[in-house]
């Protein structure tokens, strides 16, 4: 049963974060620790489990190979029966994984092992066990893996099959490079490996125990991120990493820097577009590191406009300052040409209701109005010509018509007479731009 649990502990990893897998990582082997400290008998099969469920989870790639070999090397600093057995249980689960992905580092293992047994058998009559252990160790590194008695990886690889199955798409499993030494001493040290807990705990506690010590940046940001709802590990460091930059630029080259995959980089656009819209005054920080995510991959272009679209539709429940953010940063990607004006096609132009009409509104007068005229009409050109945005320019005249011109000063100051002259000579040009192709298009 224990390939089960491993499995299922590998899933969770993956499915809900990797703090999962450091807590369990955590628990074996301060266990670990604990029955190291006193001599096993052979026949309790407890420290051989506790080595197996390791062993298997290192197999699931839960953690690097660095960790296995700490406890491996503190099995043999001691070579008393229950130990040599303990690695006999390790190699029976493992020693291929090992073979094949870590074959320099099991070299080491095994040359330093060979040493240790060699200087033992100066002073000591080589035990039946100790000959085993050598003989398997040269049975892993010569791949004769038929040596090692009751060697079946053929039930962990199918778990590992069945594990990737039910993995959801775009997860994997982050592998902690993690050493024994971090995790023993975790409460002296911090857990660096959990987002917001590297250095915080017990160590300055230990040496001041009166003094109520101010949270750190960190931890008011972890609470912070609590607050906001960011409920997985990786939400949690992009929402550091954001709102702890210096600036944009110090911001993205942080992000790259989390090595981030697959739905992991698509978190980067739901925490960066939650932060924008919980301001209660729009911040162009936020678009302007939207527009370089942008400008440095169009995989972020997508991520962004299926966000957008998943804010448009729940547009009520937004707060006042919420839907004026979001069409703050939407005006801000489409003037940067991040974004085209068709991001805007998913609205139902035949069931506006107020709150859509004000988001409309503030868009497409931030557009027209733009001081730079050129790049205003640009971002009409862009939508001009495809035949499947046509049902779009039409609503787009429509409600430029009702919306703008007709209705724009009425019980408002937004423009004056001024401005309101400019809008109309300006939406001319955008309505002449919008039916620029019609003609040919019904041809």
């Amino acid at each position: 049963m224990l390939a089960e649990h491993a499995a299922l502990i590998a899933v969770l990893h993956a499915n809900v974060g990797s703090e999962i897998g450091a807590h369990f990582l955590e628990v074996l082997s301060r266990k670990f620790d604990a029955m190291m400290e006193t001599p096993q008998p052979v026949v309790n099969k407890t420290l051989d489990n506790l080595v197996a469920c390791l062993a298997l989870l290192y197999s699931f790639k839960i953690y690097h190979a660095s960790l296995l070999y700490d406890i491996l090397t503190r099995l043999v600093d001691e070579l008393s029966e229950k130990n040599i057995d303990c690695v006999l249980t390790a190699l029976r689960n493992v020693g291929g994984v090992l073979r094949k992905e870590e074959p320099a580092a099991l070299k080491t293992f095994i040359h330093d092992t060979q040493t240790k047994i060699t200087k033992l058998n100066q002073n000591a009559e080589t035990g039946s066990r100790i000959k085993f252990l050598l003989e398997v160790l040269l049975a892993v590194k010569n791949n004769n893996l038929n040596k090692i008695p009751n060697y079946d990886p053929s039930y962990v690889e199918h778990l590992k099959k069945l594990s990737r199955g039910v993995v959801r798409r775009g997860n994997y499993v982050t592998t902690l490079n993690i050493r024994l030494e971090d995790l023993l001493k975790a409460h002296e040290r911090g857990k660096w490996w959990v987002v917001g807990s590297a250095w915080e705990g017990n160590r300055v506690q230990e040496d001041k125990p009166t003094v109520k010590l101010p949270p750190t940046i960190d931890q008011k940001l972890l609470e912070l991120a609590r607050r906001q709802r960011m409920n997985t590990d990786v939400r949690r460091s992009i929402f550091c990493v954001i709102m702890a930059a210096e600036d944009y630029m110090d911001a993205f080259e942080k992000l790259q820097h989390l090595g981030l995959k697959g739905q992991q980089e698509r978190e980067v656009v739901h925490v960066l577009l939650a932060c924008c819209l919980q301001e209660a005054a729009y911040n162009p920080y936020y678009a302007v590191l939207a527009q370089k995510l942008c400008d440095y991959d169009r995989k972020y272009q997508l991520s962004i406009q299926y966000t957008i679209w998943d804010k448009i539709k729940e547009l009520d429940s937004l707060s006042k300052h919420g839907v004026a953010n979001l069409a703050q940063f939407l005006i801000h990607l489409i003037m940067g040409k991040a974004l085209a004006l068709s991001v805007l096609k998913i609205i139902q132009f035949s069931d506006l209701n107020k709150t859509i009409v004000r988001f409309m509104r503030q868009i497409l007068l931030a557009i027209i109005m733009n001081a730079d005229l050129t790049a205003s009409l640009e971002v009409f050109h862009r939508i001009s010509k495809p035949p499947k945005l046509h049902m779009f320019r039409e609503s787009l005249r429509l409600f430029i018509q009702h919306f703008l011109i007709k209705n724009a000063g009425r019980k408002t100051t937004v423009l004056n007479d001024e401005e309101m002259a400019t809008l109309k000579e300006r939406a001319i040009e955008v309505d002449r731009i919008l039916t620029l192709y019609e003609n040919k298009l019904q041809l």
